[in-house]
């Protein structure tokens, strides 16, 4: 695949996942304290997995062409376990009753 068609899906992908957490993040905020204590880990998690996958864009950006391929597969890992992460907190929100103030 083309590195610059791998560029937009990935920054396409992630901003869409970054955008999501920021969402879940503001809903954690309007929740229930005992709903927020909860989540608060996986939210955690969640940002670690998040500054991780920065780090691996930056580096993948700064590569040089010939190491792109080999730095991409890094990257999309790093993506694809933020997204099930994020899909999993998800899940915890939308399964739960009630966790608005």
């Amino acid at each position: 695949m083309n590195t610059q068609v791998v560029k937009e899906n990935l920054h396409q992908s992630i901003d869409q996942a970054f955008a999501t957490m920021d969402e879940l993040k503001n809903k954690a905020a309007q929740s229930t304290a005992e709903f927020r204590k909860t989540i608060e880990g996986d939210l955690q998690s969640l940002e670690a997995k998040k500054q991780e996958l920065e780090s691996r864009m930056a580096e993948w950006r700064s590569a040089a062409e010939h190491k792109k391929d080999q730095l991409t597969e890094a990257v999309e890992e790093s993506a694809d376990a933020f997204r099930e992460s994020l899909e999993r907190i998800a899940a915890v929100f939308s399964e739960s009753p009630s966790p608005r103030k």
